[in-house]
């Protein structure tokens, strides 16, 4: 079994809940990446925010100039263990539509899965499939 710890991003990238939201969409743009996790000061996950629903609500008629990441992101994402199976990610994705989940062990975040993750296993097991045949 294939588990979510062998692919999760665990470069540790996250954004505080007070950061400023315009703040937030400039580190997603920098780092070329499209999700980051939400944490409080203490470091626990509060939420998840993409690159999608930050520029949808910034380009709103109702944004605000000092919104902050709490105010845009997701408060309930959906999480997964490290020790979870690959597949059953794929899945769970797809059933709650998500991009990305969050990989959080004893309470703590310790990375994150997305879409793109996701696939590039998805076509390895694919081209092994293939190769097999």
């Amino acid at each position: 079994m294939r588990t979510v710890r062998i692919i999760r991003d665990s470069s540790g990238v996250t954004v505080n809940e007070n950061d400023l939201a315009e703040f937030v969409l400039k580190g997603l743009e920098w780092r070329h990446i499209n999700h980051l996790p939400v944490e409080d000061m203490d470091g626990t996950l509060k939420g998840i925010i993409t690159k999608k629903r930050l520029v949808h609500y910034l380009n709103s008629s109702d944004s605000d100039n000092l919104a902050t990441a709490s105010d845009v992101m997701n408060k309930n994402p959906v999480t997964i263990s490290p020790n979870d199976d690959i597949k059953y990610a794929m899945l769970l994705m797809i059933e709650k539509k998500v991009s990305c989940l969050p990989v959080v062990e004893k309470n703590e975040l310790v990375g994150i899965i997305t879409d793109k993750d996701a696939k590039n296993v998805w076509d390895k097991m694919k081209s092994r499939s293939n190769a097999k045949n």
